[in-house]
């Protein structure tokens, strides 16, 4: 794998691990709080994007047409059995 790649794989798992911190705080504080609202989506949003990113890398080298959007590449990946119905829906929520 090239390193970029490698690079981002760790940034994905760094961003699981800020948000599995997040959920240490009460909702009422992780609600009020703009800085910790914005850690959480950035967050979300680099650990959606990377694995989107992968999602298409996978059906690329599986030899399937990869779709131009995010929730048709994961609509797609769950059609070629890579990750199942729930997956797919939590993914989904992330893209909005």
């Amino acid at each position: 794998m090239r390193p970029s790649f490698l690079k981002r794989m760790e940034r994905f798992n760094k961003g699981l691990e800020i948000l599995e911190e997040l959920r240490n705080y009460e909702i009422d504080k992780f609600l009020t709080d703009l800085k910790l609202l914005s850690i959480a989506e950035r967050n979300i949003q680099v650990c959606t994007e990377f694995i989107v990113d992968f999602s298409s890398y996978i059906l690329s080298k599986l030899k399937v047409e990869v779709p131009e959007t995010y929730r048709e590449i994961i609509r797609k990946v769950r059609e070629e059995g890579i990750i199942d119905e729930n997956l797919e829906k939590s993914c989904r929520k992330s893209l909005g």
